[in-house]
């Protein structure tokens, strides 16, 4: 009964201290995670205005939030000021009318086989992480295990630091890359573990210094490339 009664198809974030500026036809997409519900992976800059809108172009209707929780429909101009410029995750749900903000600190390649991290990727902008480094298989008595994923560290709005892991889409995955694009498909593990959830290296990726891309964009299926 919160929630609002015409919910919008689509949502940007737009305004100066996000990363597409105040024009409104570079307006970042979010993501339709479920009936009602966007999130985004982006950047926002302290001290800087920034709102939510229905469509890129004409007169969108414009949504806000006065207390970081509670999702609004502005009835004239209204937009959101950052205190700390940062990187977050933030969830719209319309049928409940909040907003919700995680700040994220860290991305980086786990490697299963040593139960660790191997290096960083750095947030390169609009939902893009990049990264490169070493990657050598641990060689067992079968061969070279090349399992990985990727942990990503936040900060929820409350101040606690969390963990979080992301893992293919494919359901128990356990081979080496196909061919097919939906085979780097990623998405949020429902754990933290060492074994679950994982891909596998390519071959000729053992003793190389690849670089790998993080793709969390709200116009496409989330996904990375190791090259």
């Amino acid at each position: 009964m919160n929630g609002f009664a015409e919910i919008p198809d689509e949502v940007f974030i737009t305004g100066e201290g996000s990363e597409g500026g105040s024009n409104l036809a570079e307006a970042l997409p979010l993501k339709l995670v479920a009936q009602g519900e966007f999130e985004i992976y982006t950047k926002l800059e302290a001290g800087k205005s920034y709102f939510f809108t229905d469509r890129t172009n004409g007169t969108p209707r414009v949504f806000y939030t006065e207390d970081q929780v509670g999702l609004k429909e502005a009835e004239a101009d209204a937009a959101i000021t950052p205190a700390k410029t940062g990187v977050y995750r933030i969830n719209l749900d319309f049928n409940v009318s909040t907003i919700s903000y995680t700040e994220i600190t860290k991305m980086s390649l786990f490697f299963s086989p040593t139960n660790s991290l191997l290096w960083d990727l750095n947030y390169k902008g609009k939902g893009i992480w990049e990264g490169s480094g070493k990657v050598e298989f641990k060689q067992e008595s079968w061969g070279g295990d090349e399992r990985y994923k990727f942990q990503m560290e936040t900060i929820n709005i409350s101040g606690a630091p969390e963990t979080v892991q992301w893992g293919p889409t494919i359901s128990g995955l356990d081979s080496r890359p196909t061919g097919s694009e939906d085979y780097f498909f990623m998405q949020l593990a429902p754990s933290v573990t060492q074994w679950d959830n994982k891909w596998k290296f390519a071959g000729e990726i053992d003793k190389t210094t690849p670089t790998i891309t993080i793709y969390l964009q709200g116009d496409s299926q989330y996904r990375h490339e190791v090259k």
